[in-house]
């Protein structure tokens, strides 16, 4: 039973991000990066870019650990450059993005985090894929979409938490949250499409 009442930001940001939550799995290149190790490789380095991005930019919040106590733990970078390194990936770069996502403040930063933790569900199901049809595992190269593991869901329950707090306590703030979601998810669609394969920076 869907427990979510229906002031609940969480359910607002799953209708206002469907058809983009749509179109980025429609046209993102991910499945068909699963079906070798050198296209696997090169997805690997895109969401490095793309994460080592809008991390930088969420460090740079203030107060966004107050509200989620628990960010250290949710940063991706430092487990995509494992992976890079388990792939024998020791060359890349991130270009600065101009149409990044804007993260002024906490709002904004919760919105972009959606998207982020929400990914964290499905990767769970591309990496049984990489697991099935590369053979790897969080040990050797798969630790990015295996995230937290067992955990997944724990993780994602208390991110769900902290900001449904957050926006029952700053009302005022839910069009910033739902705008930087979408931006977020537009965001990925840019640099992982199709037409995207063989880039090796977070921005092109």
């Amino acid at each position: 039973m869907n427990l979510l009442s229906d002031s609940s930001i969480l359910r607002e940001l799953k209708l206002q991000t469907e058809v983009h939550h749509r179109t980025l799995e429609t046209e993102a290149d991910i499945w068909p990066s699963l079906s070798g190790r050198t296209a696997y490789r090169d997805l690997i380095v895109r969401m490095f870019g793309i994460y080592a991005e809008l991390e930088s930019r969420l460090r740079t919040v203030q107060d966004l650990p107050s509200f989620l106590p628990d960010l250290q733990d949710r940063w991706k970078t430092q487990i995509l450059r494992r992976d890079l390194a388990t792939l024998d990936v020791f060359s890349y770069s991130v270009a600065a993005c101009s149409d990044s996502v804007a993260l002024g403040n906490v709002a904004s930063a919760f919105g972009c985090l959606y998207v982020l933790e929400g990914s964290t569900l499905g990767g769970q199901m591309i990496s049984r894929q990489v697991h099935a049809k590369l053979g790897l595992t969080p040990e050797n190269g798969c630790a990015f979409f295996s995230s937290y593991g067992p955990r997944v869901g724990q993780m994602w329950k208390v991110f769900g938490e902290r900001l449904e707090s957050f926006s029952s306590s700053h009302p005022a703030c839910r069009e910033q949250i739902v705008q930087a979601a979408l931006a977020t998810f537009d965001y990925f669609t840019r640099l992982l499409a199709r037409n995207k394969i063989g880039v090796t920076t977070g921005c092109v």
